[in-house]
């Protein structure tokens, strides 16, 4: 066998004294430093102990705990505002019509965007006597009028309350619920026109185009008109439209047979829930409408 010294160094004396010292006292050596280490993370321990004492005791760990819980998120505030507000409803007034007939009628507006009041039951209180119970609806960020049209009264009106009776709420996304255009609402008045040399009295009226700009076809679609002399609110009227078929244009009317006072401004406004199915007519076996299969 051939051997290669080459590879091999001679030792001196003194690395052989420090290798022979390392051996002797390499245990000891290692217990020096696991008892400085030890000491170490116990003077880390008590300081931050000391620490934490001083910091409690400054009143600073008050306003730290005081300011991390603010920073933390209030759910309790989040769901209050996510909450249903309340529908703000306007004072009760009797509009007088024909004779003893009055029209009873109250505001309402829904202040929520996504909330929809599917069932709202209200009754007037006329001179402290509740009349029956009525039912509505009340679309998001609109409003309405509650109304108890033809109202007979055996004695003078001396007052008129509302009261809400119950509210059944229901969330809604984004959901355009108005569907309908209408075209330039007008008020004519009571006049006479001649045909065939017969002269006819025509009573005073308000006239309006409206297209269902839906896919839909509607069963119903009610319709509340209002006339206001300036602000004032002086007469009310509903009208039910059967078969509003998607896409159609009808010209719609309704009249007063008693008479108004000066009319400067006229609302008119659809009283449809696209949201209610059971007014929808296009609808397939298995209770889909047309929006429905859409978005399949």
């Amino acid at each position: 066998m051939i051997k290669n010294e080459e590879n091999f160094t001679d030792l001196s004396n003194q690395d052989l004294e420090r290798g022979y010292w390392w051996l002797q006292h390499k245990e000891l050596i290692n217990k020096i430093f696991l008892v400085f280490l030890i000491l170490s993370l116990l003077s880390l321990y008590i300081w931050l102990a000391f620490a934490y004492l001083r910091y409690w005791q400054s009143g600073s760990w008050e306003t730290y705990a005081q300011q991390l819980d603010s920073q933390q998120f209030n759910w309790a505030q989040y769901h209050q505002e996510r909450v249903a507000k309340a529908l703000k409803i306007s004072s009760a007034q009797a509009l007088a019509t024909n004779g003893s007939l009055y029209n009873l009628v109250a505001a309402v507006e829904n202040p929520n965007t996504d909330w929809l009041a599917t069932k709202l039951t209200y009754r007037f209180v006329v001179n402290g006597q509740a009349q029956a119970n009525k039912e509505t609806f009340v679309l998001p960020v609109s409003n309405k009028f509650l109304l108890q049209l033809a109202y007979q009264a055996k004695t003078s009106i001396q007052s008129v309350q509302i009261e809400i009776l119950e509210t059944t709420w229901q969330r809604v996304g984004e959901t355009d619920f108005n569907v309908f255009t209408l075209n330039d609402p007008q008020y004519l008045g009571p006049n006479i026109q001649v045909v065939e040399d017969k002269k006819i009295d025509l009573p005073a009226r308000v006239v309006w185009q409206a297209t269902n700009d839906s896919l839909f076809d509607f069963w119903q679609v009610p319709w509340q008109v209002a006339v206001y002399n300036q602000d004032r609110l002086v007469g009310v009227s509903e009208l039910l439209v059967e078969d509003f078929k998607s896409l159609e244009t009808k010209d719609l009317e309704v009249v007063w047979l008693y008479d108004l006072p000066r009319i400067t401004k006229v609302l008119v406004t659809p009283q449809l829930n696209i949201k209610d199915k059971n007014n929808i007519k296009n609808q397939n076996k298995d209770n889909k409408t047309i929006e429905d299969r859409v978005n399949l």
